[in-house]
């Protein structure tokens, strides 16, 4: 999620210069920093307790799914749209 953001950022603008970042949008990016990774570890935790699973096999087992899950929706966004 947040690698295809940043690849569709980098590619759609023109380069930012610094100077033109506000503290506002600091602070915005931060926070949803922190909220995606907190999803994240929520996600994490139902994945483990529903799968019965435990240490790297769960880390694995769910860092695949996550991409996976990720390739699929964005496929299927795209194909909605007519890009694909």
């Amino acid at each position: 999620m947040i690698i295809v953001a940043l690849l569709a950022f980098m590619t759609l603008h023109e380069p930012v210069n610094i100077n033109d970042i506000k503290t506002s949008q600091i602070v915005f990016g931060m926070a949803t920093l922190v909220f995606a990774i907190w999803m994240i570890a929520l996600l994490y935790n139902a994945y483990t307790v529903s799968c019965n699973a435990k240490g790297s096999k769960a880390i694995v087992s769910f860092i695949i799914a996550i991409v996976l899950a990720e390739s699929v929706s964005k496929l299927i966004v795209l194909k909605m749209y007519g890009i694909l």
